[in-house]
């Protein structure tokens, strides 16, 4: 008796993998066959007759009605074990940026800025010793590194306006 049989195959590796989590949160135990070749060779999977999902050859019954239930439109699947996500605002998203960062880094930053712009202005003369042009490259490096940081912080900033005002809009229109 064969230890694993093949209940389905699938076009592609997220179909797959989809199937293999819902019988896999109903207590069973699939394997999808051909795994690597799909993740790395997906042209293959024509030429492998698919994606083949196996099961246990003694919970095949078992699998068999899930996937049926699913395919006749008696399982439900909406609500089943999902929660909502909590739904974040402006704070949420500038906390998902800084906490990366160190929430220290954003502030200092910010309080240092001033003062290299300061020392690139004050060093614009081109300095007589050489130990000094050094230092003009470090400042002026700080300066591009700090200008960097408020680029993103910026475009950051932008983009999640724009996605929440978007998503307040759909929100409005349900």
């Amino acid at each position: 008796m064969r230890s694993h049989v093949t209940i389905r195959r699938f076009s592609s590796l997220p179909e797959a993998m989809a199937c293999a989590s819902y019988l896999t949160a109903h207590g069973l135990d699939p394997a999808i066959d051909e795994f690597q070749h799909a993740t790395v060779q997906w042209y293959l999977i024509p030429a492998l007759n698919g994606i083949g999902l196996s099961i246990p050859a003694t919970q095949e019954e078992s699998a068999q009605h899930l996937l049926h239930c699913v395919d006749t439109g008696e399982a439900s699947l909406a609500n089943e074990g999902y929660e909502q996500p909590r739904a974040y605002g402006r704070l949420g998203a500038w906390l998902y940026l800084l906490i990366p960062m160190g929430l220290i880094t954003l502030p200092l930053m910010l309080l240092l800025l001033p003062f290299v712009i300061v020392q690139l202005i004050s060093g614009a003369i081109l300095p007589e010793n050489p130990d000094e042009f050094a230092e003009l490259a470090l400042v002026l490096a700080e300066f591009i590194f700090a200008l960097f940081l408020a680029w993103a912080l910026i475009s950051f900033y932008l983009n999640t306006r724009r996605f929440l005002k978007k998503r307040n809009q759909e929100q409005s229109s349900q």
